[in-house]
């Protein structure tokens, strides 16, 4: 008989933990995904984050065209295309943010995630679901070198490049700096197998 928490004993010629199966407590066999996926699922999100940022900027550019008495036309009137600039800049972190997080929170992946075989898992927990809550900060983490490049331009790229390359180098999870401010690991969108104390066994994303 197993000594109390464990899982059963198997039988002669079996294993309790035949490859791909993870008892919680124990190290997870994670599936991490490679740098390069994740570089191309970012890259798909940022076209999709720039096509609505575009769609709901558009009617303020229509909006603000001039045309001077002599014919020619301004794309903004005197004074008005910083504010212009400024309200770009918020649009698109806003609609980053937005899309990251309401993604993040339904479905634990992004469309360029879903498109490349990714998705978001806590790295405490990644048999279960990623939580709205690190949804929503994993969501807010990333565009902080956005904010910090806007404010600080070569301190924020460095910031930016850093968080987009250090997965990587990084051990033991590939994570970038946003998710380890957040908690969170990417990985292949793979099922795998959870051996529970009693024996039973259930499939986990």
């Amino acid at each position: 008989m197993a000594p109390p928490g464990y899982a059963p004993a198997a039988p002669p010629g079996y294993q309790v933990n035949p490859p791909g199966y993870w008892m919680p407590g124990a190290p997870p066999p994670l599936s991490l995904a490679h740098p390069g996926q994740r570089l191309g699922a970012r890259a798909i999100d940022w076209v999709v984050e720039l096509l609505v940022a575009v769609v709901l900027f558009s009617p303020v550019i229509i909006w603000s065209a001039h045309q001077n008495p002599d014919g020619t036309q301004n794309l903004f009137p005197e004074g008005l295309g910083p504010l212009v600039a400024v309200y770009a800049i918020i649009a698109f972190l806003a609609v980053e943010w937005c899309l990251e997080a309401f993604q993040l929170a339904l479905w634990g992946k992004t469309v360029g995630k879903r498109l490349v075989g990714l998705r978001v898992a806590s790295s405490e927990a990644p048999h279960l679901k990623l939580t709205r809550g690190r949804a929503l900060g994993r969501a807010a983490a990333y565009p902080l070198g956005g904010w910090v490049m806007r404010a600080i331009p070569f301190i924020g790229a460095l910031v930016v490049l850093f968080d987009l390359l250090s997965p990587l180098w990084d051990q033991p999870y590939r994570q970038s700096l946003h998710d380890k401010m957040a908690g969170t690991v990417v990985l292949k969108d793979v099922p795998f197998q959870v051996v529970h104390q009693h024996g039973s066994y259930g499939s986990y994303y």
